[in-house]
């Protein structure tokens, strides 16, 4: 570290403390950014209000092509991010190398990197309190120093520099781009899962209306409840017929017909001789029940059959378990059996 840059640090506490209280720009231009900069080898080869319009606060002189400074200072505690735009603009109307930029408290280094956009090719930022640190003090004289910008040293220390920063950010576009398909496919499963979630769903759905089904249709075979109620009731009064596991007589609830079902399938097989096809049986029902039939027993259940016609399958099974039809016959064939005719002909006979 040189001398002169020995002495800044030294007298930049007491320099800090001699700004007024509330400073202006010209106070931190005066106070600490120039003799910071004659520290570091420009005394006498500064030029202030440079350019066209003389907005560049402050210019080294005397450097070779390619190797112009601008420095731009604001008040105190200034937003330094509110200027990057204008600095951006002062930095290519010089064809500077380097921009430096400082509100006193805080100092920034841009270089144009290839590629970056200008406010992302800042080198260095250093606050009041870290600029005399060794490693700091280093990086001045390499890059600002005026031995190493008449050298060509300042274009090395540069080029390194962009180097680590094209490394971190290169890191950090692959950890970018390792997380983004991570989350792809993260989503993908969150919409796969969702699809089987609904799937359940619709599949439990399913499976609760068909349960509905199979009980009202038992209940209606054992005369306990029609759970059609009357014609137009809806799904709501259908439901509350329903009492703690219990099926209930609603006020709306019409007479079963599950017994005329099991009573109508014998008469038909003793009419056919005994035995009959199970589509045939369901056939003759139909015709003989026309007319009685309610709008809710001719909808389709959720497993496609119309209602009343899964009435009269669960009635067949009804009569089997009860004995009164034969269970063991062929494949689609209903076969009533010596108990059920006995059953029938002592119906008609009470």
């Amino acid at each position: 570290m040189s001398n002169e840059l020995s002495t800044f640090c030294e007298q930049l506490p007491q320099a800090r403390e001699r700004l007024p209280e509330n400073p202006k720009e010209e106070n931190v231009k005066q106070k600490i950014v120039i003799p910071l900069l004659e520290a570091l080898g420009h005394r006498g080869k500064l030029t202030f209000e440079q350019g066209v319009g003389k907005e560049i606060d402050i210019f080294l002189e005397d450097l070779p092509k390619g190797s112009q400074v601008i420095v731009e200072t604001k008040r105190l505690g200034e937003d330094l991010d509110k200027w990057i735009d204008r600095l951006e603009s002062y930095y290519r109307s010089a064809d500077a190398l380097i921009a430096v930029i400082s509100n006193g408290d805080e100092f920034r280094i841009y270089s144009k990197i290839h590629g970056f956009y200008f406010g992302e090719s800042m080198l260095y930022r250093f606050t009041l309190s870290e600029l005399c640190d060794s490693r700091n003090l280093v990086i001045l004289e390499q890059l600002l120093s005026r031995k190493s910008l008449r050298s060509g040293e300042a274009f090395k220390a540069i080029e390194a520099r962009v180097n680590e920063i094209r490394y971190v950010y290169n890191d950090i576009h692959r950890m970018k781009e390792s997380v983004s398909q991570e989350n792809i496919e993260r989503n993908e499963k969150i919409a796969a899962l969702k699809t089987d979630i609904e799937r359940e769903r619709q599949a439990i759905r399913e499976a609760n209306q068909k349960l509905k089904d199979e009980v009202d249709s038992y209940f209606q075979v054992l005369g306990l409840l029609n759970p059609t109620g009357s014609e137009d009731a809806d799904e709501q009064s259908r439901m509350n017929s329903y009492k703690n596991g219990f099926v209930v007589q609603t006020s709306r609830a019409r007479p079963s017909k599950g017994y005329a079902f099991k009573e109508a399938i014998l008469e038909i097989l003793v009419e056919a001789g005994g035995k009959l096809d199970s589509k045939e049986v369901v056939k003759r029902i139909g015709r003989r029940f026309e007319g009685q039939l309610t709008e809710y027993d001719l909808e389709k259940e959720a497993s496609g059959q119309i209602r009343w016609v899964h009435y009269v399958h669960a009635a067949r099974q009804h009569l089997v378990n009860s004995g009164l039809l034969v269970r063991d016959t062929p494949r689609a064939e209903w076969e009533i059996s010596e108990q059920g005719k006995r059953y029938l002909r002592s119906k008609v006979r009470g």
